[in-house]
């Protein structure tokens, strides 16, 4: 498999936000965005078969990351920006269980003592990175209390008044 392909993953329903922002970068960097943000007629430059064949190489890209579960819902569409906006229809009402879902990883997130500190941090830095493609808006402060409260009462500091 292409290297640069290795920090994606597949599209499973409850990824959505995550898999979007991360799809979309890899379309970019792939040079597959142009006719998902754009309409044909606002590109003279690009001849007709041109534009067929980028469509269709960036609607198979994009099926490459879907899950096999979810396939059957995208396997016909030959248009990008069309299976873009069926997989945002797809999930994008299922946003507010999506929310849900973040929060509760977020506020069970516990080290394990023994295991590796930076494991535990990327995996909370994983979660708020899911929280910001969210759009739920957490203040600093409350950043710092979630990752205080993941770790051990051990590595509590006591603070006297």
């Amino acid at each position: 498999m292409d290297e640069s392909l290795s920090g994606m993953f597949m599209l499973i329903g409850l990824n959505y936000s995550i898999w979007k922002s991360k799809m979309r970068d890899m379309l970019v960097c792939k040079d597959m965005w142009l006719p998902v943000q754009y309409d044909k007629e606002k590109l003279d430059k690009i001849d007709a078969l041109t534009w067929e064949a980028m469509h269709l190489k960036g609607a198979a890209y994009v099926r490459c990351f879907i899950d096999t579960s979810l396939y059957n819902n995208f396997n016909d569409e030959t248009k990008v920006d069309v299976l873009w906006k069926k997989i945002e229809t797809m999930f994008e009402t299922n946003i507010s269980l999506n929310r849900v879902s973040v929060v509760r990883k977020i506020a069970r997130l516990r080290y394990q003592d023994g295991s590796s500190m930076v494991e535990h941090l990327n995996a909370f830095q994983g979660l708020i990175n899911q929280i910001v493609s969210l759009e739920i808006p957490l203040a600093y402060e409350v950043l710092a209390l979630l990752v205080l409260g993941s770790l051990p009462d051990s590595s509590e500091t006591h603070v006297v008044t």
